[in-house]
């Protein structure tokens, strides 16, 4: 796999972890989004999360969350969030045509 995306950092638990690595990676490139560490300029994520579970954002009192596609630079541990809904729904509208 090449630098510039999102790969799958340990062992694969996950049964729809490849398929979230490519709707992230198709999300980055529609949207122009360069796979490069603030910090540490590393090129190399992991997607964080397995079995069927989500990396959550927790807002207030731990009750409301937002799913996330969290990502962690293989070089230096820095870590990115995305909000999943967002991700999701642009890639369905980019599908479907109706991208704005």
């Amino acid at each position: 796999m090449s630098d510039d995306k999102v790969r799958i950092g340990g062992p694969v638990y996950e049964r729809n972890a490849y398929k979230k690595i490519e709707i992230f990676n198709k999300w980055m490139e529609i949207k122009g989004i360069k796979n490069e560490c603030p910090e540490c300029r590393g090129k190399q994520f992991s997607l964080m999360g397995k079995d069927d579970a989500s990396t959550v954002l927790t807002v207030d009192n731990k009750v409301e969350f937002y799913a996330t596609y969290s990502l962690a630079c293989a070089n230096c541990g820095y870590i990115k969030s995305f909000v999943a809904s967002m991700i999701e729904e642009g890639i369905k509208q980019e599908e479907s045509g109706e991208h704005e």
